[in-house]
């Protein structure tokens, strides 16, 4: 492996670092404060805007360096878009795709709308499906984003 590859696949799992551990922190850190009082809300709405402002970042680097880590390292069977490595690789794509997907919709589409009509004055009751489809997205991408670590790791041992 070169300098060059070596130091970007330090950044991509760097960046991935990032990304998966601020779901994760982002994760508890919401269901520590949902047994909370009421105001809570408005606490972990300002916690996941602070963090994105780290984790989206991050996320673009470890897409950026996902593409350079191609051309930059060849493994094993010589090509990356040969057998058996093709079939890992289309695999970890779709759940970046999915994870990024379903956070994008969490973090700039439903997390929005529920804090827009939270600050109507919306009652939890006309905001509950909109914070299970949140959550729900949550979980979702948090979930992909560990099986595309596994599947990265997989495909750095080929």
């Amino acid at each position: 492996m070169t300098e060059w590859a070596s130091v970007n696949l330090a950044l991509h799992v760097v960046g991935a670092g990032l990304w998966v551990g601020g779901s994760f922190a982002l994760g508890f850190v919401t269901a520590a404060e949902r047994r909370r009082a009421k105001p809570a809300e408005a606490r972990i709405s300002r916690t996941a805007r602070a963090l994105a402002w780290v984790m989206w970042p991050a996320l673009a680097l470890t897409v950026i360096t996902g593409g350079f880590n191609t051309q930059l390292s060849t493994p094993a069977s010589g090509s990356w878009f040969s057998p058996p490595t093709v079939g890992w690789l289309d695999a970890k794509l779709v759940g970046v795709a999915v994870m990024t997907l379903a956070a994008g919709l969490h973090s700039f589409v439903l997390g929005p709308r529920v804090r827009r009509r939270r600050e109507a004055g919306a009652s939890d009751e006309e905001l509950a499906p909109l914070r299970r489809w949140s959550l729900r997205l949550g979980i979702l991408s948090t979930l992909a984003s560990v099986v595309v670590v596994g599947l990265g790791i997989a495909l750095g041992q080929m």
